[in-house]
């Protein structure tokens, strides 16, 4: 499920957050969704799942939006962000992992994001979609939401929609 500012009435699923499974990181080179004709851009995710990094940064590869950097946890992202930022290389997007084990949430690091980039664009993940933040993250100054498990599709248009 993918929330965004243009979304009218998201539908939302209901449940215990999942994770991504092996399966889900199995050859995506099979898809057939087509590489953005877009420019290329810069993209940070922060989540404490391996596997989840690893996938997501496939697809964002896959349809051709430009550099993918990850992070575990919110302090290194900020870190990651703060440095591209001082560099003149900015980050164009950040999706934020909810909820982490070990760090810093997106809850937490989203506001410490707007601190340092009042124009930061970022985007919550989360398998909590009943969480108030997930259903208001415009308020908490997130540009959309992406319900785990989440799809190609529903990963593609959230970039889509993010990104312009």
């Amino acid at each position: 499920m993918v929330m965004n500012d243009d979304a009218s009435e998201p539908k939302l699923k209901t449940g215990k957050p999942s994770a991504y499974s092996s399966a889900a990181a199995a050859d995506i080179s099979q898809t057939n969704i087509a590489p953005s004709k877009t420019k290329t851009h810069k993209i940070l995710i922060m989540d404490d799942e391996d596997t989840i990094r690893d996938t997501v940064s496939r697809m964002i590869a896959l349809f051709g939006f430009g550099d993918v950097a990850t992070a575990r946890e919110g302090g290194e992202a900020l870190d990651l962000y703060n440095k591209a930022r001082l560099q003149g290389e900015p980050f164009d997007l950040v999706i934020m992992d909810l909820t982490v084990t070990d760090g810093i949430g997106g809850r937490e690091a989203i506001k410490e994001l707007l601190k340092i980039d009042p124009d930061a664009r970022a985007v919550v993940s989360s398998g909590y979609a009943g969480d108030p933040l997930v259903l208001n993250f415009q308020k908490y100054g997130f540009v959309g939401a992406l319900i785990k498990p989440y799809t190609m599709g529903e990963l593609r248009d959230l970039l889509n929609t993010s990104l312009t």
